[in-house]
């Protein structure tokens, strides 16, 4: 992991740049809304042509599905610039932080550049999230803590989830693990072919953005090795 770049990613405002732009994408789902404008018009269309040919509503029919696909059409055009506008504005001004795998999918580790699942953890807020020494720690606390157990119900449930290879954890962790930092374990699935070397990092340390507390958008490797 080249820590230059990954200081810098951490500044913000930062530029957008055009992976950064494709990570985020279209930040307004209005954009389908107007998409399916337009569909419905066009199947609306295609009825009331059939219309015309045996009532006399059919041209008032053609003329509303035009309507109905001329604004979805207008919607569309609006609702895109002001997404665009607002997934750039996301590119650069969300948080970075570092996210610390805890256990993965074998595959992953391999140069296959495959789309599997693993769990990790990630500080929710705070400036340790860009601390990889403190990262070490608590991933050693969780692993520690499915090979050991606990009589907390909380920290139980987690030890289960991590042994079933079907669960998906997503919880908080108790601030004692985490020297006091609010962080997160979670399960999700990660594209290695977007990591260095088609596999995870060996520190199993991989930067990505923040949006809220919960959504984290890993950032492809040419953007920090």
């Amino acid at each position: 992991m080249n820590w230059t770049k990954v200081q810098t990613l951490a500044l913000t405002p930062r530029e957008p740049s055009p992976e950064l732009l494709r990570l985020i994408g279209n930040a307004s789902r209005a954009n389908e809304a107007g998409c399916l404008m337009i569909g419905l018009g066009a199947l609306a269309a295609v009825a009331s042509a059939v219309a015309t040919a045996f009532t006399s509503f059919g041209p008032l029919a053609l003329l509303g599905s035009l309507l109905v696909a001329i604004t979805g059409g207008l919607l569309m055009a609006m609702t895109r610039k002001s997404g665009l506008a607002q997934g750039a504005e996301l590119a650069r001004t969300l948080p970075l932080v570092l996210v610390g795998v805890v256990q993965a999918n074998d595959d992953l580790y391999r140069p296959e550049g495959v789309l599997a699942g693993a769990v990790f953890v990630h500080a929710t807020e705070g400036a340790r999230g860009l601390d990889p020494e403190w990262f070490q720690r608590v991933v050693a606390r969780v692993r520690d803590l499915k090979n050991q157990g606990s009589p907390d119900p909380r920290l139980s449930a987690l030890v289960q989830a991590l042994w079933d290879p079907s669960s998906v954890p997503d919880q908080a962790l108790p601030l004692a693990m985490t020297e006091g930092v609010p962080a997160r374990v979670f399960a999700t699935a990660i594209d290695a072919d977007k990591m260095p070397g088609k596999c995870l990092p060996p520190d199993g340390i991989v930067p990505a953005l923040l949006e809220g507390r919960d959504r984290v958008l890993f950032l492809p490797g040419q953007l920090w090795s």
